[in-house]
């Protein structure tokens, strides 16, 4: 237990309080109030000492104490009720920690590093432009947003961040970037910079938007086919629309070897499921896809366009580390769309991807086509399997003699 005594020396009221058997001090309170608020808080250290389990109110204050009077605090890591504590870095400085810190003890992709910077943003830019909440160009003031400490982000400040973010983006998004901001946070009290997470309690969302769904039928596919400039981009087009590959990380790593032309299988390396140290060593996840007709007519017209009959290497040599080949992918087919007077339609690579997976599965058991575009049922039916006109069709149709009859009805 703890007790309030007065320094008639100095006119001021002091703590005392007896740690495994000695006593130890706190002066300099000016008011009696004061060292009544420190007092309850050492006795609920101690408490927590022996039993476990400290409060949120106390955490808070001890977080609170550290900003305001470190003196303090210091005296009472060394009394033992307080864990030392480093001193916070800047927000910039946290973000870049985060950016590059190996989360599961794995190193980030340069893919993920890029998603982690952007989501991260989210805090300077709304920062930087209080209380509007745009999105600053003002390399002066993001700088100053960038040198605060990275503790400037409060329960309240976390909470109107997570407001705006809801009224400015789709749900999908603000939960990715909300996902973001929990996993720095949890960096930075690990870093023993903050007592607690200021996202704590704020959920994030991951709805499948369907909105966005294209079904690319085989009519429309042909017609893209015919409209590629050359022979290299109809077997993008062709690995993406019947093979479902992922673009551009499953054609970047692919090579000729892969293609077992006896077996008439492709073998697929798989970026997303394999970690970066393992990419470095070449030892890839892989899965096996048939080569589909319309695949192998794109293989061997790009394979015999080419200066040698017997390529090696990669397939597509020119996509290996390149800046923002996904982008330039997209644009490029963008392009090819408008210039041929197609329809460009929305999620380009994606929805290719999505109209396969909904094309096989009306011919093939679900763990196929499963296995053959390396993803769970789950993912495929959360966000891959659409219902298309044909679907509606089909069902709508009038009953023939034979369902009449099978049903019983005249």
């Amino acid at each position: 237990m703890a007790s309030i005594f007065r320094n008639k020396k100095f006119d001021s009221w002091g703590i005392e309080v007896s740690i495994d058997g000695k006593r130890c001090r706190l002066y300099g309170f000016g008011r009696k109030r004061e060292a009544e608020i420190v007092k309850e808080k050492v006795e609920e250290l101690q408490a927590a000492q022996q039993i476990g389990g400290l409060s949120v109110d106390c955490k808070l204050w001890l977080n609170n104490l550290w900003k305001r009077n470190q003196e303090l605090y210091n005296r009472l890591v060394a009394f033992g009720l307080a864990e030392p504590r480093t001193e916070c870095g800047t927000l910039g400085e946290l973000i870049d920690r985060y950016v590059s810190f190996p989360i599961d003890g794995r190193i980030p992709k340069i893919r993920s590093s890029k998603n982690r910077r952007t989501g991260a943003n989210i805090i300077v830019n709304y920062l930087a432009n209080q209380p509007l909440g745009g999105f600053s160009r003002n390399k002066d003031e993001v700088q100053r947003v960038l040198d605060m400490r990275a503790d400037v982000v409060t329960k309240e400040v976390a909470g109107e961040i997570y407001a705006f973010m809801r009224k400015r983006y789709q749900a999908a998004t603000w939960g990715r970037r909300i996902r973001h901001l929990k996993t720095m946070y949890g960096l930075a009290v690990r870093l023993k910079w903050i007592e607690e997470n200021p996202f704590d309690g704020l959920r994030g969302a991951s709805p499948a938007n369907r909105s966005r769904d294209f079904f690319v039928d085989d009519s429309l596919a042909r017609e893209v086919l015919s409209a590629c400039p050359d022979a290299r981009w109809r077997l993008i087009f062709s690995l993406a629309r019947w093979g479902g590959l992922r673009i551009p990380s499953e054609i970047t790593f692919l090579e000729w070897g892969d293609i077992l032309w006896v077996l008439n299988r492709i073998r697929i390396r798989i970026p997303k499921k394999t970690s970066q140290e393992e990419q470095e060593r070449g030892n890839f996840e892989c899965r096996d896809l048939p080569i589909f007709p319309e695949i192998r007519l794109a293989l061997e017209e790009y394979r015999a366009s080419l200066p040698t009959t017997e390529p090696t290497g990669r397939i597509f040599p020119e996509m290996l580390n390149v800046e923002g080949i996904g982008q330039r992918l997209t644009k490029q087919l963008q392009t090819i769309l408008r210039e041929a007077g197609l329809p460009v339609w929305p999620k380009l690579f994606s929805n290719l991807r999505s109209t396969r997976d909904t094309e096989l599965q009306r011919e093939h058991p679900l763990h196929v086509v499963c296995a053959w575009l390396g993803h769970t049922p789950q993912i495929s039916l959360q966000h891959y399997t659409q219902v298309t006109e044909r679907d509606f069709e089909k069902a709508a149709q009038f009953p023939t003699p034979q369902t009449m009859r099978n049903t019983g009805r005249p």
